[in-house]
């Protein structure tokens, strides 16, 4: 029993970091689809898995960065970095576009495997994307 439980859990993972790598995919649809640095920020757990996975599915290169640090620090390393694209937590996303307007010019949030994605304005929530 267990292994079939171990064997239905990674499928899981794997689904859906493959959906999350399309969505990716679509959001650098103007850019080099291969080799951009996407910065991930996402507290430990299966969703940091599977944005590590899905990032590496569509062919990109993860930038870790601890949900841990200040405002200051984020900005810095998403600079520093070069980052294109911001893979976060819905629990990270306040945090993050506090600071986005001066990271990236078109910014997209994608939200773990959930699979909700799009642009997000000043006081919307998650469940207000489409």
């Amino acid at each position: 029993m267990e292994f079939l439980t171990l064997h239905v859990v990674f499928f899981l993972v794997k689904c859906r970091s493959f959906y999350l790598s399309l969505e990716i995919k679509k959001a650098l649809k103007n850019k080099d689809q291969k080799g951009n640095k996407i910065a991930l920020i996402c507290p430990n757990g299966a969703s940091y898995v599977i944005g590590q996975w899905a990032i590496w599915m569509s062919g990109n290169t993860v930038v870790p960065i601890t949900s841990q640090l200040s405002e200051n620090a984020l900005e810095f390393f998403i600079k520093d970095s070069g980052s294109s694209l911001i893979v976060t937590a819905p629990s990270q996303v306040d945090k993050v576009w506090n600071k986005a307007d001066s990271l990236i010019s078109k910014l997209k949030f994608l939200y773990e495997y959930l699979g909700a994605r799009g642009d997000k304005e000043p006081g919307q929530t998650g469940s207000d994307l489409h």
